[in-house]
């Protein structure tokens, strides 16, 4: 009864005691700048859906010029304009995510 008892708490115990044991703080985390999982990177994503949310947004407040414009030609160019414009920022945004993503393929070589 005792060698039972005794066998139990040791395999009770023993995980409680590995799993207190602490991390080597010596060294320090590798933390990458480049590669996927990377600082650049992760800056790179939110800087990017930011910017898709941001034209999402404007797309659809042109739309909302295009609808109130009822057919005055100077309401339809103005809105005409803003929806090329974010077109263009849009069109921009997307270039500049593929030369992000080029520059790491170069330096990183993945």
């Amino acid at each position: 009864m005792k060698k039972t008892l005794l066998i139990s708490s040791i395999l009770v115990v023993l995980p409680v005691i590995a799993m207190a044991q602490l991390p080597d703080v010596t060294t320090a985390p590798d933390v990458p700048i480049f590669g996927t999982g990377g600082v650049l990177d992760r800056i790179t994503n939110y800087l990017f859906t930011a910017a898709l949310i941001v034209g999402a947004i404007a797309i659809t407040i042109v739309g909302y010029l295009f609808i109130t414009s009822q057919g005055e030609p100077e309401k339809f160019a103005t809105a005409t304009k803003a929806l090329l414009y974010i077109l263009i920022g849009v069109i921009v945004v997307f270039c500049a995510k593929g030369f992000v993503v080029l520059m790491r393929i170069i330096v990183t070589g993945s």
